[in-house]
C-alpha cells in the first residue's frame, strides 16, 4: 500500500470528490523540455493483475499494463519512451485544495495503435517488467544461490531489485538449466515459483518479490459506491502444497496438514516443472520454505464495479462488509483503474481451482529411502530415470541416463554390513595374507553367478592358503560367519577361525559344489581371520560374511564398497563394464572385443579374423577343421595343434 493521509483516503471514497490523471513523459536529457502535460490527456486504464490463468499466484510474473488516448498528437514519435502516470485527488489543507498525487511509476510505451499518428492517437505501455523480455544471458559462475541468479538478471535487464531478503535465497544452484532461449521472464518466474512468491513492479520502478499481505487495508461496506458485487467460491484453506513434474506421476514431494484435511477436505497447491528443481532432492530441499508461505492460505472469489483506491497494491488484504453484517476476506488481486476527468475501476480475486492431484503422497521417513526419480537436466541435455531402495543393509540402484550422444545404464549394490572387507575378492587380492608362492584367483562364471548371492568365488591354487582379516569387533559381543565353499575330489580342504585361538570350522577331502556353513561366536580379540586351506588340489570359498548377532542372513558387501554393471549404448555399439573390474566389452559395427583397463585387446572379432593376445588356453578350443589342445610334457604345459 502507498501512504496516503486519512483525507485523502476518505476523498477517494467520497463519489463527489474531485479525481485527477496526470501524464508526462520521462525527458530524454535535462535539457528535453516536458511535452506533455494533462491537458494532452484524454483517458487512460491501469490494469494490475497478478493472477496467472491456470498457474495461480505463486510464480506469477505479469507486467502492469497502461493503455493510453491523446487529444492531440504528440510532437515527437512516442515509441519506447517512457511516461510516468500518477493518480490524484483534490483535499483541502489549511483552507485551501490542493490535489495530492499518487505515483503508478514508469510504463514504456509500445508500437502506436494507429501507425498513422492522428488527432486521436491510442498507445498501450507496460511497466518495468517488461524489460526482462531479453533472452537471458548466463554469466555466472557455479555453484552460485537463487539470490545471485536474481541480482544477475536485474543486472542484466537493468532493473533495480528492492526485495533484500526472500524465501530459499540461498538454495544452491549447481549449473545452468535455461539453455534453449529462455528469457530473463522465464527466470523470474521460475525463482519466484521457488520462493513461493509473485514478482511485480513498484511504483518506484524497482523489483519485488512478495506474497499476499494478510494485514486488512481496506474495508468495503457493499452499499458504498459499488455495483455488480460477485462473488463465488472460497479459496483454501491451502492445506496440502505438491512440489511435482508434470510428466511423471508418483514424483511429488508433499507436505500437507492432516489435521486441516480430515476437518475441511482436501486443499491443495501445486508446483509443476519448475527448473531449478529438477530432482527430488533440490524439491525437497525447498518445500518447507514454501510451505510456511502458503499454509493456511484462504481468500473468497469475487468481482466488482467499484470507485478504485489507487493507494491499494495488489496483494492486499480486504475485507467486504455486507448489509446484513456478514462479512468475507479476501485479495486485491486485479485493479483496474479508468480516468476520464474522474475515476472508475474494478476490482477482482479470481482462485485456484481445487482439483485433487491423484497420486500424490506423504511418505514416512523410513519409506523415503525407496523412491523412482526422473531427472530433466537442461544443462547437460539428460533425462536420467533413477530407481533406488536402501534399507537396514545396503542400497540398490537402478540408474538409465539418455543423453544425445549414448544411453547409460547402471545397475549397483553399495555398502552393506559385512565386517569382512572384499570377501570375495571383488576388489582384487592384494590386501589378503597369503603363501608367499601362493596364488588368490578372484573370478566370476555363469556357474558361480547362478548359485550365489555375490556373483563371484576366489578360487585357491593347490597347496597354497590364505587369510581374511575382519575389521574392528567388540570384545564380548557376539558374530555370525558364514560361507559357501566347494572342494575338488581327494583334496584336502581346511577352513579355520582364529579367534585368539584357533578353531577348526571345516577339514574334508570329499567333493563338495558350494556347501553352505554357519557358525555363532563371541569375539575374544579386537578383530578375527578366516584361515583357508587346500592340498593337492584347488578349492573355492565365496559368499563369507560376518555380521553382528546370532543369525547368518543373506551375503551383503561391506559398508562403502560398490559392485555393479555399466552398459553404455552409443550410436555405433554398445560397452559393458563391471564395477572393479579391469575388463571391458565392446560391441560395435566393426565386431566385437574385450578390452582391459588399459586399453589393451585381448580378444577382437571382427568380419575378416578373430584375435586372442597372449592367450593361455586350458583344455580344448575347437574351431572349425582344427583342434587345439593344451597337454603336459615333462611337468610343461605344451600348446599342440592336431589337425582333424
Amino acid at each position: 500500500m502507498y501512504t496516503v493521509t486519512q483525507e485523502e483516503r476518505d476523498a477517494y471514497k467520497d463519489n463527489g470528490s474531485v479525481k485527477r490523471g496526470y501524464i508526462s513523459i520521462i525527458p530524454l536529457s535535462d535539457e528535453e523540455p516536458i511535452i506533455l502535460n494533462e491537458y494532452d490527456l484524454k483517458d487512460f486504464t491501469i490494469l494490475d493483475d497478478i493472477y496467472t490463468p491456470n498457474e495461480g499466484i505463486i510464480g506469477s510474473v505479469i507486467a502492469k499494463q497502461l493503455s493510453l488516448n491523446l487529444f492531440k498528437p504528440s510532437e515527437i514519435d512516442l515509441t519506447n519512451r517512457e511516461v510516468s502516470v500518477y493518480v490524484g485527488v483534490d483535499v483541502i489543507e489549511n483552507d485551501e485544495t490542493v490535489t495530492k498525487y499518487i505515483p503508478y511509476g514508469n510504463f514504456i510505451i509500445q508500437k502506436p495503435e494507429n501507425e498513422q499518428v492522428t488527432s486521436r492517437t491510442s498507445f498501450e505501455a507496460f511497466d518495468y517488467m517488461v524489460k526482462f523480455n531479453l533472452p537471458f544471458e548466463d554469466t555466472l559462475t557455479y555453484p552460485c544461490t537463487i539470490k545471485d541468479v536474481l541480482n544477475a538478471i536485474c543486472e542484466q535487464c537493468g532493473v533495480e531489485l528492492a526485495t533484500t531478503s526472500f524465501a530459499n535465497e540461498n538454495f544452491v544452484v549447481e549449473n545452468n538449466q535455461f539453455v534453449n532461449g529462455e528469457s530473463c521472464r522465464d527466470v523470474l518466474k521460475a525463482i519466484a515459483q521457488i520462493s513461493g512468491s509473485f514478482a511485480r513492479i513498484g511504483r518506484d520502478n524497482k523489483l519485488y518479490l512478495g506474497f499476499l499481505n494478510n494485514q486488512i487495508i481496506e474495508q468495503f461496506n457493499t452499499t458504498d459506491y459499488m455495483s455488480d458485487l460477485k462473488v463465488n467460491n472460497t479459496y483454501g484453506a491451502v492445506n496440502r502444497l505438491i512440489l511435482r513434474m508434470s510428466q511423471v506421476e508418483g514424483e511429488n514431494v508433499v507436505r500437507e496438514d492432516e489435521d486441516a484435511i480430515a476437518r475441511d477436505g482436501l486443499k491443495e497447491l501445486t508446483i509443476a516443472d519448475n527448473p531449478f528443481t529438477y530432482t527430488q532432492e533440490k524439491r525437497e530441499m525447498v518445500i518447507d520454505q514454501i510451505w510456511q508461505q502458503v499454509r493456511g492460505l484462504r481468500y473468497t472469489d469475487f468481482e466488482t464495479k467499484v470507485v478504485p483506491r489507487p493507494y491499494m497494491d495488489v496483494g492486499d488484504g480486504v475485507l467486504f462488509v455486507k448489509p446484513d453484517g456478514t462479512s468475507f476476506y479476501s485479495y486485491l488481486l486485479s485493479h483496474e483503474i479508468s480516468y476520464n476527468g474522474g475515476l472508475g475501476g474494478s476490482m477482482s480475486a479470481t482462485a485456484d481451482t481445487e482439483t485433487e492431484t491423484k497420486y500424490a503422497f506423504l511418505p514416512a521417513m523410513q519409506n523415503r529411502l525407496k523412491h523412482t526419480e526422473l531427472i530433466v537436466d537442461k544443462a547437460n541435455q539428460t533425462i536420467t530415470s533413477i530407481v533406488e531402495e536402501q534399507d537396514d543393509i545396503n542400497t540398490r540402484i537402478t540408474q538409465l541416463q539418455a543423453s544425445i550422444g549414448n544411453i547409460q545404464a547402471d545397475v549397483k549394490t553399495i555398502g552393506g554390513n559385512n565386517k569382512q572387507e572384499n570377501s570375495v575378492g571383488a576388489f582384487g587380492t592384494d590386501e589378503y595374507e597369503q603363501s608367499e608362492i601362493g596364488e588368490i584367483l578372484a573370478y566370476e562364471n555363469n556357474y558361480i553367478k547362478t548359485t550365489t548371492e555375490s556373483g563371484r568365488a576366489i578360487m585357491i591354487s593347490a597347496g597354497k592358503w590364505f587369510k581374511f582379516k575382519s575389521t574392528n569387533l567388540i570384545i564380548g559381543e557376539t558374530y555370525t560367519l558364514s560361507f559357501k565353499y566347494s572342494n575338488d575330489e581327494l583334496n584336502t580342504c581346511k577352513i579355520s577361525l582364529i579367534n585368539n585361538n584357533e578353531i577348526e570350522l571345516v577339514n574334508t577331502t570329499e567333493k563338495v559344489e558350494l556347501q553352505h556353513f554357519e557358525y555363532t561366536f563371541t569375539a575374544l580379540a579386537e578383530y578375527v581371520e578366516l584361515y583357508v586351506e587346500t592340498g593337492s588340489y584347488s578349492m573355492t570359498i565365496t559368499d563369507y560374511y560376518l555380521q553382528s548377532g546370532g543369525t547368518a542372513s543373506s551375503w551383503q558387501p561391506a559398508p562403502g564398497e560398490i559392485r555393479g554393471t555399466s552398459v553404455s549404448i552409443y550410436y555405433n555399439g554398445i560397452k559393458v563394464t563391471s564395477e572393479n573390474s579391469e575388463i571391458i566389452t565392446k560391441i560395435n559395427n566393426l565386431g566385437f572385443s574385450v578390452e582391459n583397463s588399459d586399453g589393451k585387446i585381448l580378444i577382437t572379432v571382427n568380419k575378416d579374423e578373430a584375435v586372442l593376445s597372449d592367450t593361455n588356453v586350458t583344455g580344448v578350443l575347437r574351431q572349425s577343421r582344427w583342434k587345439r589342445q593344451v597337454i603336459e610334457i615333462e611337468s610343461k604345459e605344451i600348446l599342440v595343434e592336431v589337425y582333424e
